[in-house]
């Protein structure tokens, strides 16, 4: 599903000559987690579904 979003917003971006921005997240893991939550909003936030999203989006970015 990942590859298909990046796919997409690849395209999008350059049918519209506009720049992708990723920010870095570095760290957000353990600031998110110090707040009162429950096990499964911890769990959601903690998932690799955005390290996976980022890294479609550079190979689906240099494979043209």
């Amino acid at each position: 599903m990942n590859l298909t979003i990046s796919y997409r917003l690849i395209q999008q971006a350059k049918a519209t000559n506009q720049a992708i921005a990723i920010d870095d997240l570095t760290g957000i893991r353990e600031r998110t987690n110090k707040l009162p939550r429950s096990k499964t909003e911890r769990r959601c936030s903690n998932s690799e579904a955005f390290y996976q999203l980022r890294q479609f989006l550079i190979v689906v970015m240099w494979a043209g």
